[in-house]
């Protein structure tokens, strides 16, 4: 079983990867982070916000002491998320509030 973030970037975000970051250690289940960009963005900016993402998202979750599988993908958040999470035959999926 694998445990998918859905991660936003901002603040608020760091609440739901530490959830599953202490869920993905109880169960002892494999964690997915998953950032969704605007896939409407030039395609010349896709690289950047993938690095960039990856970052932050490394630094976070290294403050927990952690290493999940990070994915960064283009798309809508909406249905990007779902499908990543069926892709990974996730059974459970965190997302903070908004």
């Amino acid at each position: 079983m694998a445990i998918v973030v859905a991660s936003d970037l901002s603040p608020r975000s760091v609440a739901p990867l530490a959830r599953g970051v202490q869920l993905a250690r109880d169960l002892r289940q494999s964690l997915h982070v998953v950032h969704v960009f605007d896939g409407d963005l030039p395609q010349v900016a896709h690289a950047a916000i993938v690095e960039g993402a990856t970052q932050i998202l490394r630094r976070e979750s290294g403050k927990l002491r952690f290493e999940p599988k990070i994915e960064i993908m283009p798309g809508s958040a909406r249905t990007g998320v779902v499908r990543y999470a069926l892709d990974v035959s996730a059974k459970m999926i965190v997302v903070g509030r908004h």
